[in-house]
């Protein structure tokens, strides 16, 4: 939307026994922000965001998501990790906990390959 840290991201989950969820959020990056060398992460889904939703699949809403990593003090390698999420994908409460637990570890993954590229491009 408004650059490469302000984009709109399609997640697709696939969760057992259960047909897909699709989520279109808007998701925004705030370097050093709220302090120097941390990384906050806002998503969100507008309401009118999305295109309609594909045959067998369920629409996903992020009503609120905030991802803050900071350094670790003494060493730079390492962070700490502070999440609230507020979201609805219309599955059973245990059964969205672990969606949610395998969606972040996948987006982390994702995040974490992206930085480490920018990082070889830069050098």
């Amino acid at each position: 939307i408004h650059g490469a840290d302000d984009a709109v991201v399609h997640l697709v989950l696939k969760p057992p026994v259960v047909s897909r969820r699709e989520v279109f959020a808007r998701r925004v990056i705030c370097r050093d922000h709220p302090e120097p060398g941390s990384i906050t992460v806002l998503l969100f889904t507008p309401s009118d965001l999305a295109p309609p939703v594909e045959a067998g699949s369920v629409r996903g809403v992020v009503r609120a998501g905030n991802v803050i990593a900071r350094p670790k003090k003494g060493n730079p390698k390492s962070c700490e990790v502070t999440m609230f999420w507020q979201a609805e994908f219309g599955l059973p409460g245990w059964l969205q906990n672990r969606v949610m637990n395998m969606m972040l570890l996948r987006m982390f993954t994702a995040m974490m390959g992206e930085h480490k590229k920018k990082g070889a491009a830069g050098s």
